[in-house]
């Protein structure tokens, strides 16, 4: 049986949506660089903002603000505990998001199987894809509705016995770290909160960007540390790529070009954005050193 996880994560979205009662929940993103939070309240079926906030992790490695950290889960409740106070938050039950960089996702395709002979197949299946051993990481999938699957390969003539009959079936699987999980259950543990289900980065962002299109479309998500690539299709993720290079690699080259400190250059960077043919020299300067690096 598949760890439930992405089980979870909608049984618990569902019942924050469909409660009789208003409900506070705590959205937390620890990322490399910064700890990020959002406090919303459910208003008869209605998400709220209530509170929200960001607190970079760098000064809590002695390093400078935008740079990427490696922080135990004592720095990095310390780090919560101090965003959540300064931004009022009251709720201790939370969601939280894992960074693509400690998980996997991947569709693969699968005989045309029922869903119980699916179950016992699959977990074989993810063995190749998976790049450890199996036993280190949490394992859920989602078989590919069958709707959806005729409008990836295009059939339309479903009064067609030989097109409405497939041939193989596309599931999506999901693997998380347990290192990542355990680290994550610490570091909540210690701030006092109370997780109720973990959410990769990327369904997170699927949700927060784009609606359910039939054109696929490819989201670039910048971190401080990583940049992550995401093609999708009818919300599914088709496929997905990971490069060692962000933000605070524009940092970097900005400061070297400017001859700045780095705190100099980040701040630079946050002031002017990154854009292009602007007359302001700053901004010019900041746009260089982002195209540079970011090619």
């Amino acid at each position: 049986m598949p760890l439930p996880f992405l089980d979870q994560a909608k049984k618990f979205l569902d019942q924050v949506v469909h409660a009789q009662h208003d409900a506070s929940i705590l959205g937390i993103d620890i990322g490399s660089s910064a700890i990020k939070i959002v406090q919303l309240k459910n208003d008869k079926g209605t998400a709220l903002l209530e509170t929200y906030g960001e607190i970079a992790l760098g000064p809590f490695a002695d390093a400078e603000v935008g740079q990427a950290t490696n922080l135990p889960p004592e720095k990095l409740a310390e780090a919560l505990k101090s965003l959540m106070k300064e931004a009022g938050v009251t709720t201790k039950t939370c969601g939280v998001a894992v960074p693509f960089a400690s998980s996997l996702v991947k569709l693969i395709e699968m005989p045309p199987l029922d869903a119980k002979k699916l179950a016992s197949v699959i977990p074989i299946e993810a063995r190749k894809y998976v790049p450890v051993p199996i036993g280190e990481v949490q394992l859920d999938w989602f078989i590919i509705p069958e709707t959806e699957q005729r409008l990836f390969e295009g059939k339309t003539d479903l009064d067609n016995p030989e097109v409405a009959a497939l041939k193989k079936k596309f599931v999506l699987i999901v693997a998380m770290h347990n290192e990542t999980l355990r680290k994550y259950t610490e570091t909540l543990k210690l701030a006092d909160l109370s997780p109720d289900f973990y959410e990769i980065e990327v369904f997170s962002n699927i949700r927060s960007t784009i609606s359910r299109s039939l054109a696929p479309v490819a989201i670039i998500d910048l971190g401080a540390a990583t940049s992550k690539l995401y093609l999708v299709e009818l919300g599914i993720v088709l496929a997905s790529h990971i490069v060692s290079v962000g933000s605070q690699d524009i940092t970097r080259s900005l400061a070297s070009a400017t001859h700045t400190s780095i705190t100099k250059a980040e701040e630079m960077k946050r002031q002017a954005g990154i854009m292009v043919d602007v007359p302001n020299n700053n901004i010019a300067q900041v746009s260089h050193a982002a195209t540079l690096t970011m090619e």
